[in-house]
């Protein structure tokens, strides 16, 4: 693996990315598509320690959705950073704490992702040493665990720069020694400001993870949850659980359950069509993850409604909401009066579509009351006289002739008279 050699001039002239948050290390250059060069601020601050660290991950195979070096960087003959994957259009966790942008199923996985890294890591006897808001990165759907230049590794008896140290109550000793655990709870103080849109590092900076335990508390979150935590921020020697493990906790249930129920008054009002416009005038699309407001019609019914939300949120519907939002969306897609969609969704369904697509109401009602049959029981044969038309015995072959018959029948080829539907089985179905 070859190392890279440029000079001052060169690194000028290459494109700066332009990162958000805390960064004291250095600064971050486009090499190409692929591929950012983290260039140190001061070539001379804590140089040996830090091209140790590089020399000893480069040793080692690369670990997924980290910034791992991929090679050393030598400015002016001096060694001075080194390269790393290109992660684009990423921002950082405190960044994503304030704008909101992503659903709590997305964060799972980019938790996830994160914390596999941090596994991976601690396994090969490296601790990160730097962990805060601003090295936990994401993008749409992935996680990434990065700057790790200033890593703890055995071969230094896990010693570098001392950074940001934590405190477990009001009475006892900071925290100094960087280990595992420590790298584990400054994570899930990340992850959980991340869920929660909360910043609690700077909780954990400035008092002590007890405040943090004392907030969620307040907050009423679920026993188990906070069980976790505090089994996870309060005792250091504890075995480590990490994050992945206990992701699935974090379902917050209830919010979702309350936010349905409110939904649902607004939803099955009369002044519906109001309640939908206050919705988007006020801007709780955003925080619900509504991302259609301005295309959805007010519908009689609330259900109609429900159809037609394009959400990442789950709404926990029961079956049989799921089955009938199922239908209206597939029904709106080509929505037409044929008789065989009106038998096969119903007059409830029906007249739903109808509404969305501005169709006049009475006229499907009519159509529907008008359809020669309206369910299968309606088709003026029992199945043992199909039996005996066909000389058979009972079997699946009778649910093809039953839909066969619905539509023959609903669309006026064939009447709804036994003996004509006898001749018309011997003579198709033979």
């Amino acid at each position: 693996m070859n190392d890279i050699y440029l000079k001052s001039s060169d690194i000028i002239k290459l494109e700066r990315l332009k990162t958000e948050g805390f960064n004291k290390g250095g600064t971050l250059y486009i090499l190409d598509e692929k591929t950012l060069l983290k260039v140190f601020y001061n070539k001379m601050y804590y140089n040996q320690i830090r091209e140790k660290s590089t020399d000893f991950l480069l040793s080692l195979e690369p670990i997924e959705n980290t910034s791992y070096p991929q090679k050393k960087l030598y400015v002016d003959g001096i060694y001075n950073g080194y390269s790393m994957p290109y992660f684009k259009n990423t921002n950082t966790f405190k960044s994503e704490i304030y704008t909101m942008d992503s659903t709590l199923e997305q964060k799972k996985k980019i938790i996830t992702d994160i914390s596999n890294a941090l596994q991976e890591l601690h396994k090969r006897e490296i601790i990160h040493g730097d962990i805060h808001l601003d090295n936990f990165i994401k993008d749409d759907n992935n996680g990434y665990l990065v700057d790790l230049d200033d890593v703890r590794i055995k071969g230094d008896n896990f010693n570098n720069i001392k950074l940001y140290n934590i405190k477990i109550s009001e009475f006892s000793r900071m925290i100094y020694t960087d280990s595992k655990s420590i790298d584990n709870i400054k994570a899930v103080i990340n992850f959980i400001s991340l869920i929660y849109n909360f910043d609690f590092e700077v909780i954990a900076r400035k008092s002590f993870l007890e405040s943090i335990i004392d907030i969620l508390s307040e907050a009423e979150i679920d026993k188990v949850v906070l069980d976790y935590l505090k089994y996870t921020l309060l005792s250091i020697k504890n075995e480590i659980v990490y994050f992945d493990k206990a992701i699935n906790l974090f379902n917050d249930p209830e919010r979702i359950q309350n936010e349905k129920e409110e939904l649902e008054k607004i939803f099955s009002s009369t002044n519906n069509k109001k309640g939908l416009q206050l919705i988007k005038e006020l801007g709780l699309d955003k925080p619900l993850k509504i991302k259609n407001i301005k295309n959805i019609v007010a519908t009689n019914e609330a259900i109609g409604v429900w159809a037609q939300l394009e959400t990442e949120e789950d709404f926990n519907f029961t079956k049989n909401e799921k089955i009938m939002i199922k239908k209206i969306k597939e029904l709106n897609k080509n929505y037409s009066l044929t008789n065989e969609l009106l038998y096969e969704n119903g007059l409830y369904i029906s007249r739903i579509v109808a509404q969305i697509n501005n169709i006049d109401l009475d006229a499907i009602s009519k159509k529907y009351m008008n359809l020669p049959i309206k369910v299968t029981k309606d088709i003026n044969i029992e199945s043992m006289e199909i039996c005996e038309a066909l000389n058979i015995l009972p079997s699946l072959k009778i649910k093809e002739v039953y839909k066969n018959l619905e539509k023959e029948i609903l669309n006026y080829h064939l009447e709804n008279d036994k003996e004509k539907i006898i001749n018309y089985i011997k003579k198709n179905f033979k």
